[in-house]
């Protein structure tokens, strides 16, 4: 009886996908990590720090910085991400690498953890590299994984001592107005 019962619950875990990040982030994050570039031909080439953000509620992705040095030469990306409703995440991106601009798509895996989530790059083309293999512009055959932590941007004092204070003239409005 243990048998059939320990292989029933084997079947279902096969059956039943697990779900990847987390469904439906939203809000502004900072973006703090690493941008891992691979050639499948040489394999790893680059590991570069980089941050940005990532606004869930406008459906953009910003990196870099414009003093970012990548293999020499300025670096940015940004773009648009969508979540694809199982706690996936793909980002559209335009990078300017100097006087070099191409696309690329990136697909993500993140988790909310408490105040922060992590990134994961998936392997999108199924090439066991993380990343999805760029076809634009000059790293045509390169993988780029982006991973790391996002930090959720901390709403500003003043808007909430706004918010206390009005909430305290709405108070004494009504109990202005129940004392007439």
């Amino acid at each position: 009886m243990k048998k059939i019962i320990t292989v029933l619950i084997l079947n279902l875990l096969v059956i039943i996908p697990a779900q990847a990040g987390t469904v439906g982030m939203s809000d502004l994050w900072n973006f703090d990590g690493q941008m891992i570039v691979t050639d499948p031909a040489i394999g790893t080439v680059s590991y570069t720090n980089i941050s940005g953000s990532f606004d869930f509620d406008m459906g953009t992705v910003n990196f870099g910085d414009p003093s970012l040095l990548f293999f020499g030469l300025l670096w940015t990306a940004e773009g648009t991400i969508e979540n694809l409703q199982d706690g996936t995440y793909i980002g559209h991106l335009v990078t300017n690498w100097g006087a070099n601009t191409y696309n690329w798509d990136i697909l993500w895996d993140i988790t909310l953890q408490g105040n922060t989530a992590s990134v994961v790059t998936l392997d999108g083309d199924g090439d066991g590299i993380s990343g999805i293999t760029i076809t634009d512009g000059v790293f045509i055959g390169t993988s780029f994984a982006i991973d790391g932590t996002l930090t959720a941007v901390p709403v500003p004092a003043a808007v909430w001592l706004f918010s206390s204070g009005l909430i305290g003239l709405i108070g004494v409005v009504r109990r202005r107005q129940k004392s007439t």
